[in-house]
């Protein structure tokens, strides 16, 4: 699905801000282990090949702790992924509505 994502991206090649230029983009990767870092590392690089901003707050997560006893995402991630789209939300050039 990410393949696909970033094929379309080409499209843009020829618009006057082309690929994901002046975008700023928040990374989540899960994973079994500690892998996740690993792929959000790899998805840095790629995002800023692609002229993105990456934010400078990521999550990775631990498959085996996403989700509590009911089958929600767990307290802990709900915070983590608010956190991250606060971060980006209020970056650089976003005024903040708080």
């Amino acid at each position: 699905m990410m393949k696909n994502c970033l094929d379309w991206l080409e499209y843009s090649a020829k618009l006057p801000a082309p690929y994901l230029t002046g975008k700023t983009v928040g990374l989540v990767c899960w994973a079994d282990g500690v892998q996740a870092m690993q792929g959000i590392a790899a998805m840095d690089a790629v995002a800023k090949s692609l002229r993105a901003w990456t934010a400078p707050y990521s999550v990775p997560i631990q498959r085996k702790d996403l989700f509590d006893e009911t089958g929600a995402v767990s307290d802990a991630y709900r915070e983590r992924f608010k956190l991250l789209v606060d971060v980006m939300l209020t970056g650089p050039g976003v005024v903040s509505s708080r």
